[in-house]
This record gives C-alpha cells, sequence and structure tokens, in this order.
C-alpha cells in the first residue's frame, strides 16, 4: 500500500517555506554574531585600556620610569652575581626574605635557596623593608608610578580581565620585564604570585605573539592568553619634530571562561529576541501573504471549482467572475479566467451545434449509404452458364467506388468495376455520374471502345472539380466465352484456371475523364472455365502499422490458397487476409471486389462397348479434362470412386454385348454422376459396409467390401436401382 501524500494548501507551503528561510536566517545571524562578539569582547577590553593608557601617557615621564627600571635591574645583577657556595649566602638570603622565614628554612640547601632566590619563572625582588625593598619603597613616592598604576587599576575592573600589567620586552636577555602590576599597590604587603616592578620572566619556547590583531597582538606566556600593545612616548629630537620612543608593552589577560558566559549569556538572549522577531514576522507575513496572494488565489480556486462542476454536472454555463481586483498577475489572471470561461462557453455552444450537425449528417450519409447500396447490383448474380460475387467495403460512409453488372442482349453481359478519384461524399457523387454513364453509352452503344470514350469525353464536360474514374469493363459472350475489355488506368484483374493464377497482360490506358478524345485500346480474351478476380487499388495498397503495402504478391497468395473454393469462399479468404495483415489500423480507401465464373455445362458423356480394365483409366483422362475447374483432390476422389465401381461392374456383371455409359453433369455445385451398364443384375451397395480400425480383430472377416464404404464415404450419396433391364448406379458428390 502507497502512502498517502499529505496535501498543503498554498498558504500553508508559502507559511513553510517563509518560516524554513527565517530560521536559515536566524541560525546564520546566531553563528555570525558568536563569532564576532567574542572577538569584539576582545576588541572592548583593548579599546577600554588603551582609552586609559591614552589618557594617562602624555604626563608620565619617560626618564623616570627607565631609571627605576634600571635601577631594578642592577639590584638583581647583585643578587645574580652572588656566589652560591659563600658562606654569608644564607644570611643574606634570610635577610633578603625575612618575611617568609618558614618557607626558606624548608630549602635544605644553600642551592636550592639561591635557585629560589633567582628562579627563571618570575625572578622576583622580594621586600625586606617593612614589606618592600629600598627600590619599590622609593617608587612609592613616585606621583608618575602613582597615575600609571592608577590607570591600570581602573582598567582591571573592566569585564573579562584577569590581570592587566606592564612589561618591558628585554630582547637581549630574552625577558619579559615587569613594571607595574594592577594587582600589586606599594601600600600594600606583598604576595607570592605578585607581579612586582623589576621581576622578569624568562621567555620560553612557544612563548610570543600568536596572533596580530588590528592595534593589538594576542600575546602566549606560560600557558596563559593576554592581549599585549606597545606603549610610545614623545620626545623632541629637534624643535618641532617628535620622535617615538618604546617604553613598555601593556598586557592584558583575560579570563576565557568569563568571556565564553558572556557571550553565552548574549548570544541565549539574541536568539530568544531572534526567536520572538522571527515569530512576529512570519506572522505579519502570513497575515500579509494572506490578504495580497491568498485570498485572491481562493477566489480563483472556488471559482474554478464552481465553473468545472456545472460543466461535469451538465448545467447551463454562465460566466462566474472571481472579483479580483488586483493590479498585478493574480488581477490579470482573474481578467484571463473571466474571457476563458466565456470561450469555453461559446465553444461548447459550438460543440452542441457541431454535434447536432454531425448527427443530422450522420443521418443523411445514412441514407446516402443506403442509396448508393441500393444503386449497386446485388453481390451475387447467377445464369446458367456463368456467376458472379462482389463485395465493396466503402472506407467512409459512402465510396467512391462502385461495380456493376448487365446484359446488354441475350448473350451478351457487360462487367464493369470502377474507382473515382477522392474520398467521401464528393466521391459518392461523381462515382453515380460515371455509373450511370457507363450503363447508358454500353447499352445504347454495342461498341465498346466507342462507348467507353464517349463516356471519357462527356465525364470531361463541366469536371470543375477535376475529379477523374478508372475503371475496367468487360462485355462476355457466355456462349463463346469470349470477352473484351478496355482498362481505363485500372488494375490488371487476374484470371484463375486449372494452370493457376495469372494476371491479365492488358493495355492500361488512361483514366476516364482525363483526356478529352483519347484512343482507348481494347484487349480480348476467353474465359470458358476460367475465373475472373477484379478489384480496385484499395485492396493493394493497404498499409499495416509498419508502412507496408499489401501488394500484389500477398493477392496472388491468398488466390493460390483459394483455388478450388467456390466464388464466395474466395472473396471471404482476400478479406481475411486482408485484415490480418492491416490489424487495427483504420482503412483509408474503398476495397471493393469482383469474381466472374464462366462454367462449360455441356454434359460430359462416354460410351463403353465391350469394356476391360483398360477402361477405367480411359473414362479418368476424360473426366479430369473436362471438369478441369475442379480441386486436384477432389479429381483424386473421382479417381477412386471409377476405379472401385467400374472394377465392380466389369467383375460381376460382364456378359455379351456389355456396355458401360457413364454421364456427368453440374447441379448446385454439385457433380451428379450416371453410370449405366447392361450386365447381370447386381447391386455392389447391397454388401455390409465394413470398417476396420487399428487393433480389430480380423478372423472371421470376409474378402470383399471395403471399396463400397470407401465409396459412400467419399460421395454425398450413392443410390442404385434396376431400370429396363439395365444396372443405373447415382453418385451425387
Amino acid at each position: 500500500m502507497k502512502n498517502k501524500k499529505i496535501r498543503l494548501n498554498i498558504q500553508a507551503k508559502i507559511l513553510l517555506i517563509g518560516a524554513g528561510l527565517s530560521a536559515l536566517l536566524m541560525v546564520a545571524a546566531f553563528l555570525f554574531s558568536f563569532f564576532i562578539y567574542k572577538e569584539r569582547i576582545k576588541d572592548n577590553l583593548y579599546t577600554s585600556l588603551s582609552h586609559c593608557v591614552d589618557e594617562y601617557k602624555d604626563n608620565l615621564s619617560s626618564e623616570t620610569i627607565e631609571n627605576e627600571i634600571d635601577e631594578l635591574w642592577d639590584y638583581i645583577k647583585n643578587a645574580y652575581e652572588a656566589d652560591p657556595n659563600d658562606e654569608n649566602m644564607d644570611d643574606y638570603i634570610n635577610s633578603k626574605y625575612a618575611d617568609r622565614p618558614e618557607y626558606i628554612a624548608s630549602l635544605t640547601t644553600l642551592e636550592k635557596k639561591y635557585l629560589y632566590y633567582s628562579q627563571k619563572k618570575y625572578g622576583q625582588l622580594y621586600p625586606n623593608n617593612n614589606g618592600m625593598s629600598s627600590s619599590l619603597y622609593n617608587l612609592r613616592w613616585k606621583s608618575n608610578y602613582y597615575q600609571l598604576s592608577a590607570m591600570l587599576s581602573t582598567a582591571y575592573a573592566t569585564q573579562g580581565v584577569q590581570n592587566t600589567y606592564l612589561a618591558f620586552k628585554d630582547e637581549e636577555r630574552n625577558r619579559l620585564v615587569y613594571v607595574v602590576d594592577a594587582e600589586y599597590q606599594l601600600d600594600e604587603k606583598v604576595q607570592a604570585n605578585t607581579l612586582l616592578p623589576g621581576s622578569f620572566y624568562e621567555l620560553q619556547a612557544g612563548d610570543g605573539v600568536r596572533e596580530q590583531k588590528d592595534g593589538y597582538a594576542e600575546f602566549l606566556t606560560n600557558g596563559r592568553t593576554s592581549l599585549c600593545f606597545d606603549l610610545y612616548m614623545h620626545d623632541e629630537v629637534e624643535p618641532g619634530v617628535l620622535d617615538d620612543i618604546y617604553l613598555v608593552t601593556v598586557f592584558i589577560e583575560y579570563n576565557e571562561d568569563t568571556i565564553n558566559e558572556a557571550t553565552k549569556s548574549f548570544l541565549i538572549t539574541e536568539l530568544i529576541a531572534l526567536s520572538i522577531a522571527t515569530v512576529v514576522l512570519v506572522v505579519l507575513y502570513a497575515i500579509l501573504v494572506h490578504f495580497v496572494i491568498i485570498k485572491n488565489v481562493t477566489k480563483l480556486s472556488n471559482t474554478t471549482k464552481s465553473f468545472t462542476k456545472k460543466a461535469l454536472d451538465g448545467d447551463k454555463l454562465e460566466v462566474i467572475d472571481p472579483k479580483v481586483n488586483a493590479e498585478d498577475e493574480l488581477g490579470d489572471l482573474s481578467k484571463s479566467f473571466v474571457t476563458l470561461e466565456q470561450e469555453i462557453i461559446n465553444y461548447t455552444d459550438k460543440l452542441e451545434k457541431d454535434a447536432q450537425e454531425r448527427a443530422h449528417l450522420s443521418a443523411e450519409l445514412s441514407i446516402a449509404s443506403q442509396i448508393q447500396e441500393e444503386e449497386l447490383p446485388s453481390t451475387k448474380f447467377e445464369t446458367d452458364a456463368s456467376q458472379i460475387v462482389a463485395s465493396m467495403t466503402p472506407a467512409k460512409e459512402v465510396g467512391g467506388d462502385f461495380y456493376d453488372h448487365y446484359f446488354v442482349d441475350k448473350t451478351h453481359l457487360v462487367l464493369v468495376i470502377a474507382d473515382v478519384t477522392g474520398k467521401g461524399v464528393p466521391a459518392a457523387l461523381f462515382m453515380m455520374k460515371a455509373k450511370g454513364l457507363i450503363k447508358t453509352k454500353m447499352q445504347a452503344i454495342h461498341d465498346l471502345k466507342q462507348a467507353i470514350g464517349e463516356v471519357n469525353d462527356e465525364l470531361i464536360e463541366n469536371n470543375k472539380t477535376n475529379m477523374f474514374v478508372t475503371a475496367f469493363v468487360g462485355v462476355v459472350d457466355l456462349e463463346t466465352g469470349d470477352m473484351e475489355c478496355v482498362s481505363a488506368g485500372h488494375e490488371r484483374p487476374y484470371i484463375l484456371s486449372q494452370d493457376g493464377v495469372t494476371r491479365m497482360d492488358i493495355n492500361p490506358n488512361f483514366v476516364l475523364g482525363g483526356l478529352k478524345g483519347f484512343n482507348f485500346a481494347v484487349e480480348k480474351t476467353n474465359l470458358k472455365g476460367k475465373r475472373l478476380f477484379l478489384f480496385t487499388d484499395g485492396l493493394n495498397e493497404s498499409i499495416n502499422d509498419e508502412r507496408e503495402e499489401f501488394g500484389y504478391e500477398r493477392i496472388e497468395q491468398s488466390l493460390s490458397r483459394a483455388k478450388g473454393l467456390s466464388q464466395e469462399e474466395m472473396l471471404s479468404q482476400i478479406k481475411h487476409d486482408l485484415s490480418a495483415f492491416v490489424g487495427e489500423r483504420e482503412a483509408f480507401d474503398d476495397v471493393t471486389l469482383l469474381s466472374f465464373e464462366l462454367q462449360d455445362n455441356k454434359p460430359f458423356s462416354v460410351h463403353f462397348s465391350d469394356p476391360s480394365f483398360d477402361a477405367i483409366e480411359q473414362l479418368t483422362t476424360a473426366f479430369n479434362a473436362h471438369f478441369a475447374n475442379i480441386d486436384t483432390q477432389k479429381l483424386q476422389e473421382f479417381d477412386i470412386i471409377f476405379d472401385e465401381l467400374l472394377n465392380n461392374l466389369i467383375s460381376y456383371e460382364k456378359t455379351d454385348d456389355f456396355v458401360i455409359d457413364v454421364e456427368a453433369r453440374e447441379e448446385n455445385g454439385n457433380i451428379v454422376l450416371v453410370i449405366v451398364s447392361n450386365g447381370a443384375e447386381f447391386n455392389p451397395l447391397a454388401s455390409d459396409d465394413k470398417y476396420i480400425s487399428s487393433g480389430d480383430d480380423l478372423s472371421g472377416v470376409s474378402i470383399g467390401g471395403f471399396g463400397i464404404t470407401i465409396v459412400k464415404k467419399l460421395s454425398k450419396s450413392v443410390t442404385y436401382a434396376r431400370k429396363d433391364g439395365k444396372n443405373v448406379l447415382t453418385i451425387e458428390k
């Protein structure tokens, strides 16, 4: 079972498309905002601190800061130059780190204490004067340092900032030397992780600028990411000329988690806002689409359904206006629909009128077809000496083909078959004219050549349609079998005889109604004991689905298969073969067939005086020659009958002056055979019929009688009579 498809109306489809596009845009905006906002936070950190620096740096003394940093470096340098093996080192260190005695004491060896003192990670100078070194203590009274520290503390309050400090990049020693740390206040006790002024960090592999931004860079130190930018001071090289002198780098350590949380919070808020905005926009979009498009589309749809229902129900059609008052494509469609409705109504009315006219015309054509059929002679005509069988199948209600046959005197029979150019009513009317002219001229003028010539000339007169006729006209002398004929551009007929199927070699001449004064040639042939087959070109030119013609070869094959059949059976065979060839394809031309047969009705008679067994062969030869038109198989059956009966007569009747007379005649399509002998009374039919089949027990069966059984089986009827002292056998087959 197939899944039922979901049907959505136009409004639902438009809403789904709009909602889908809005969702895609929302997702795109969300993702875009995620990356932009996260970077924007970093930019804000840089901008905030840069603003503080710009505000204070013009008041800073580069010389003061540089001197203080140099002093701190000198202090550390002295510590580095101390000998770790010096016995006074322990006291020295303890004096320097008096605020952390417990931790210092835990460092068991002097080397460890020295390493702690000069560690590479921070290298801090820890306080020794009330929590401060003398250098740091002196910085306390420096107003420039205080201002810079206050500035960093202000920036430290920025969201997401973990720490802010100034540092100097000592390229020679590959160190980062700290100058000011926002977490460190001069009047506070020093913490172990405080980046004290003058302390430094040894740069490791992988440390340094990771990504350069516009105005700042991302700097990686000890696995921590910081934003940094260089701080320059202006010195006057000469009056009116300033030179930028690099002092320190401002570092901003930010909390990635804090930034991510801020970003997440912002994006959630943004997502909610976008969702609400999307819903509102979709609703507004749906309302707008409904009133601008869907409402008018619904009007058009309802109007179409109403109009279609009326058409299907057979109601009277009227124009239904959708009333779409819009100056757009839907308005144009509404106007076009009204126009289309009117055109459909007009077309429907026209179809009804045409149907009535066709019905009227069909009735008239039916009458015309009936009249035409009545004008043609019967399809079967017989005389004592001849028989005619005809058939006409028009391609339309009325056809342009015709056939005719009539006597012009007691012994001369006219045969006509013709084909008018064109189809339908015009061809039928021209056919009636040609048929009448041919019959009139043939009955009035007993000269075939002259009659056909006058028919041709009269058809040409006033022939504004330029129609013409192909025709075969033959005049048969029924006594002699001679036939005079004229073929006016018609198909050459076939003659069927004992020798087989042959096509007449005849002058084709020109068509009737084509060329005035044409000299038509007359042909002659004898039809005694033969069959004449006439046809129109609708037979040989019929085509099948492969566009092959039926052709003359297939006609000859059909005629050959019909040998021994009656004329009716022969025409049925040909029409059957034609139908099988063309299949369901519609006929495009009329097909007319006519068969004429002239029989030699002179009785067959043979007299045998003192006959011997040689008489059987003589009788068979004479009989076959006389009835040459009979099928070969049936002639062979007659041979068996003669052989059996004459053998019996000669064997059982023969006396002195023994005579046998054999006569045969045709009656109603049958052969009546009469055998008269003057011998002793003998009825060959008196013996019992004997039938033997495979497996029968033949013991006790007397010889004889089988031949008579065969004669009875081969004959329609067999009778015996004794008349005037003679044996008379009558066989009908």
